[in-house]
Order: C-alpha cells, then structure tokens, then sequence
C-alpha cells in the first residue's frame, strides 16, 4: 500500500509540473498574472503595490517576505564582502555594509514607499546575482514624500520580567540626497532558570545543579542610508553604531550525589562591547560597454567583558573567587573592485577584486583567590593578536542559450593567517571556486535551475582565543591551527508559477 501511495504522489507530482508542456494555453500568464498585480517576463517577475494590499504591509521587509516562492537570506557568512552579500537589492544596488543586515535595512523603509517589488531569477540590467539562484529587488518611489516609522514593542519573559523596546526612522531628500537614518533601541531581561543532572561513564547520577539565572541591559543602534549622484557617479554610503550593555547573573546549587556535599556557584557576567560600521560604494559608467564599482567597507567591534565567579558554602562563606578580566578590539578592513563588460554580444562579463584585512588583539588577566589574596594565572591562548590578509579574484560570464541560461565564473582566493602573543605562527591558504548556475525556461511559468559552487566559510576569531568555562569549571583551550572550511554546494530546484 505504501508503494502504491509513493507511486501516485510522484505521479500526480509529474502531472502538476509538467502539464504547462502539453496544454493549450487559452490566456497567457502575463494577462492572467496582471489581474493579481503581478508580471512576468525575461526572467523577472513584478509585484506591484496592488499585490500587496491584501497583506496591508506597514514595512519593505513585510513586503519582501509575502513574494511567493522566495526566502530572504541575510548574508551567507561566507568571507569578505562579496561573499557575504544577501539576496536583497534597493533599486538594482546591494547596501555596502555586514552588519546592518538587509532585513533591518528593509524594517525601516515604510511600505508606502515602495513602488514594486521585482523577483529576479537570471541576470538583467547588470544586476549580478552573486551566487543566488534569485534575488529580490525593492524599487522605491522617487517622488514619495517625507516618512517617519516608529515602533514600540515588549517581549515578557514569565521568569524574569519585561523587555521593552522602541524603534524610530526617518526617510526623506536632503536635496539630491535620498536618506534613511533611524534609531533602536531595547533594554533586555534574560532568563533560562532550570535543573541539570550530571552522569558519569557508567550512567550513574553523580550531581544535580539548580540553576536560577537572569540578566538585563539597554542596547542601541543608530543607522544611516543615503545615496546620491554627484556628476556621473553615484555614490551610497551605509554607517551603524551601537552598544550592548549586559549583567548576567547565575546562582547555582550543586548537590553532589555521591558525598551528599552541597555547595553553591554565583557566576556574575559583564558585558560592555562598543560596535561601529562605515561602507562607502562609487559607481560609474566608464565606457559604454563597461560600468565601474568601488567599495570600501570597515568593521570595528570593541569589548570588555569580565566574568567571576564566588565559591560558597551553604551558609553563604565564600571559599573562592575567580575572575577573569578582558579587552578586545575586532576590525575589518575591506576593498573591492568591479567591473562589468559588455563589448560581446549576448555575454556579460564581470571581473571582481577584493582584499580584506581581519584583525583581533584580545588581552586577558586571570586571577583565583581562595583566601590568601588573588594569584594570577597564566591561560595559554588569553593574549594573542590574529592577522589575516586575503586577496580574492572572480571572473565570470552570464550568456544565454534559446532558453537556456548560463551564469559561470571562477573565483581564486588567497589568504595569510598569522599570528602573535602566546603562540606565534603563520599560514597560507589558497582556494579554487568555481561557481555555475543554469536556468532551463521551457515554457512560460516554469523554470528549473541547478546551481554547482564552492563555498569557503568566514573564520571565527573567538575560536583562537582561550575563555574560562565557569559553569563547568573548565577552560576552552584557542585552536591557533584552525583553517577555513570549505564546502561543495549543489542545489535543483524548479519553479511553476
């Protein structure tokens, strides 16, 4: 029976996809596609602000989110820029900026503002799909007048209490100038309170910890969006700023299950990190067949967490107290080149160049008191400072076969890890992407698109850094032999509209 369930669902599946192949299409997708607010042709489709109301968006990001058939991606975490640039577009551009993600871009355009939303899935107007299957292109109004969007909201933790937070933007023309500057901010409880049971190899219990935590702290983030034409070329610039401030508290009873001991853990931790953001992007026709983009991108992330922990006895004594104390300082420095060519009929080249410097000195004193005053102690991996320079090249080619698309590239990247402090050592790495997309239009209303590339993923410099686990009174060692991991991606999908 099982079979003959399998065998009609793929049946009925064959059906469905291919039936477009064989019928006689009365009325074509477009008119009957337009009734709804939606079009369709070479490979984009337009929703019109008439599709929408239905939903009555109050954001772009709202919007976005209600075009069938996509899946908004923030941003991969692959390395450096390109790599890591979303399946958004704003008016056929990419924002320059990481940390501002696409979807907090999005949240602070009002929907009154947009004129259409367009779902592209093969390359048009130069618009490069950066490894994505389709992207989704935002297309505001020129002419909208002024808009202020403000949010107020709360998040109640039943354990801990309430989370109150508040939103404000600002879009309008300062005058050849459009801009969005808006303001976040929240003050957050947290709270995960519950029991943990411990087991040794042989599946004996050997501890049960109560844990009552909580913790809270204002966050806020300010942005800013704004392009402009100046002659021939039009610039964008994107900037955030923000700071997280955090106490987090965690009181713990053990209770040993093989001596019946009872003792007790309060582990207090801080945190003060400082984060800043500038991206500046230029762009110009250089020819007529050749358009010229420059982008500069810088990340800084700045910190100083500590986090203690006293030792107790059930009448509250303090035994112990361990604290470690630490600054860091995280920054991104990243240049990138590209040009797109069309001196060859049917074909659009593109040629990309990028460098990105990667820098983390991380400093570290920890000190244990059981009574006799605070002793240093020395943890291999506290203070180091890591260095990575990466040089990374693309070029590809996006033509067209009858129906028949083909976006193929081939990427080289090469990169130096080094690093300084409590081990000292330096690598090179170097890594082949090649990248293909094919996209199969048979019909009106039915796509089928493979996509072959390989990714290599963004390393995460906390991972070269020791941290004391207080919890469980261990040390998370820094691994200065970690490596970029790189993966092969194969992707079919087919589409009917």
């Amino acid at each position: 029976m099982r079979s003959f369930h399998s065998m009609s669902f793929i049946a009925a599946a064959l059906i469905v996809f291919t039936y477009p192949l064989f019928a006689q299409q009365g009325q074509s997708e477009v008119d009957i596609s337009a009734q709804a607010g939606v079009t369709s042709a070479d490979g984009v489709v337009t929703f019109t602000r008439d599709f929408f109301n239905r939903y009555q968006p109050n954001t772009a990001l709202e919007m976005v989110n209600r075009v069938p058939g996509f899946i908004l991606n923030d941003g991969s975490g692959l390395r450096g820029f390109g790599g890591a640039a979303g399946n958004v577009l704003i008016n056929d551009r990419r924002p320059s900026t990481k940390q501002d993600l696409p979807s907090a871009i999005l949240g602070r355009i009002s929907a009154s503002m947009v004129q259409r939303v367009e779902l592209i899935r093969m390359r048009v107007r130069d618009i490069d799909l950066q490894g994505h299957v389709e992207v989704v292109n935002v297309v505001l109004s020129q002419d909208a007048p002024a808009t202020v969007r403000w949010e107020l909201h709360n998040r109640q933790n039943f354990l801990v209490g309430w989370s109150p937070g508040a939103a404000i933007s600002l879009a309008d023309n300062w005058g050849e100038v459009e801009y969005n500057i808006g303001f976040d901010t929240r003050m957050a409880n947290l709270g995960d309170p519950g029991v943990i049971r411990r087991f040794d190899a042989t599946g004996q219990l050997t501890e049960i910890r109560t844990d009552y935590d909580a913790g809270d702290g204002p966050n806020a983030n300010a942005y800013l969006n704004a392009s402009t034409w100046l002659g021939q070329t039009f610039f964008q610039l994107n900037g955030r700023t923000g700071i997280e401030n955090r106490d987090l508290g965690l009181y713990s009873k053990r209770e040993n299950q093989l001596t019946s001991a009872v003792s007790y853990q309060d582990i207090q931790t801080i945190r003060r990190n400082t984060r800043l953001e500038l991206g500046l992007d230029a762009e110009r026709i250089l020819t007529p067949v050749l358009l010229g983009k420059a982008i500069v991108l810088y990340n800084l992330l700045d910190g100083e967490p500590s986090v203690s922990q006293s030792d107790l006895t059930p009448s509250g004594v303090q035994t112990r107290f361990q604290l470690e104390d630490e600054e860091f300082t995280s920054t991104e420095f990243i240049t990138r080149m590209e040009f797109d060519w069309a001196g060859i009929k049917g074909h659009a080249i593109q040629a990309d160049i990028e460098r990105a410097v990667n820098i983390l000195d991380n400093t570290q004193v920890f000190t244990d008191d059981t009574g006799l005053g605070p002793v240093v102690v020395d943890v291999q991996g506290g203070n180091v400072r890591v260095e990575v320079v990466r040089w990374g090249y693309l070029l590809q080619d996006s033509w067209e076969l009858g129906n028949l698309d083909i976006d193929a590239g081939l990427g080289l990247e090469r990169s130096t890890i080094s690093q300084s402090g409590d081990s000292t050592l330096e690598r090179t790495f170097k890594f082949w992407k090649p990248r293909a997309i094919f996209t199969w239009s048979p019909v009106r209303g039915n796509q089928t698109r493979l996509r072959l590339e390989r990714e290599v993923s963004q390393l995460d410099f906390n991972d070269f850094v020791s941290a004391t686990v207080f919890e469980d009174d261990n040390v998370a060692l820094g691994n200065p032999d970690l490596h970029p991991d790189s993966t092969w991606i194969s992707e079919l999908s087919h589409e009917r509209r």
